[in-house]
């Protein structure tokens, strides 16, 4: 190859990868792009509840970077604060980034995909016999405790895996606790179908 027909190879080259940007922004050589960052999957198993419950809903609520104000101050757990007078104040900065929620299952497992990266806030509703899924003022329910840090700053791409959590409801204010004894295990996510 000469040297001309590869300085106009070079040249033809940069100009295709410059056209192709215009209006882009950002230059993809292969590959797919998702400005979006990469959603957590959280999973679980309970293990044990107390009190012990045959015939009630449990409903699992993961936050994402729940402000610890909010959390301090018990349910109901809402979006943004309420000013003054009790409305919702929607211009204040909310209290969390996301929230997801689903059912235990009856063999008591749980997967929540979906959940934006961030710092995550477990908590466990054991539902009124009328089950409305809220957490509300009264209600048993428990905060998920862990003392490593694995669920500060879990990063997008990633499934969080918690075995084996016991959970003790109480109707205070501020929630039981749950918590397990084994290892929280961090992977990255693969695809899948199940939700």
């Amino acid at each position: 190859m000469t040297k001309l027909v590869r300085t106009r190879a070079v040249a033809a080259l940069a100009l295709a990868c410059t056209l192709s940007a215009c209006g882009e922004g950002t230059l993809l050589f292969g590959g797919d792009f998702d400005d979006k960052p990469a959603s957590v999957r959280i999973r679980g198993d309970v293990k044990e509840q107390t009190p012990s419950n045959a015939t009630r809903d449990v409903v699992v609520f993961v936050f994402t970077n729940l402000d610890a104000t909010a959390l301090a101050a018990g349910p109901p757990y809402e979006k943004f604060p309420r000013d003054a007078g009790g409305s919702l104040d929607t211009s204040a900065p909310p209290n969390y980034d996301d929230q997801e929620s689903r059912l235990l299952d009856s063999a008591g497992n749980f997967s929540i995909p979906d959940v934006e990266s961030g710092t995550i806030t477990i908590m466990f509703l054991l539902d009124d016999p009328e089950p409305d899924g809220e957490i509300d003022d009264g209600d048993d329910y428990a905060v998920f405790s862990e003392n490593k840090s694995k669920l500060v700053g879990v990063k997008g791409g990633r499934t969080v895996t918690i075995p084996e959590i016991e959970i003790i409801y109480d109707t205070d204010p501020n929630g039981g606790t749950a918590f397990t004894d084994e290892d929280i295990t961090t992977s990255i996510e693969t695809e899948s179908t199940d939700n």
